[in-house]
């Protein structure tokens, strides 16, 4: 399994344990802490982000010629005239 999917695992993981820490702690004190809360699902969903954007980027500029996606934007534009 690719790094990536275990920390997409530990994410999750994470956030139902949480979760479930903040649902016990306002059923036993009616309160819970707003800005923690607010922290936590920023860091995570910033953090999915990222590791999205990486997967996106090794997806799209992925190929065996690494030079390959500029060549082929250098040439989208050009038409070849007699």
């Amino acid at each position: 399994m690719k790094f990536s999917k275990w920390v997409v695992v530990g994410l999750l993981s994470f956030a139902a344990v949480f979760t479930a820490v903040m649902v016990a702690l306002f059923c036993r004190y009616r309160v819970v802490p707003d800005t923690l809360i607010t922290a936590v699902f920023a860091f995570l969903g910033g953090e999915a982000g990222v590791l999205g954007l990486i997967r996106h980027a090794d997806a799209r500029y992925r190929s065996d010629d690494p030079g390959a996606s500029r060549k082929e934007q250098a040439n989208e534009g050009k038409t070849d005239l007699p």
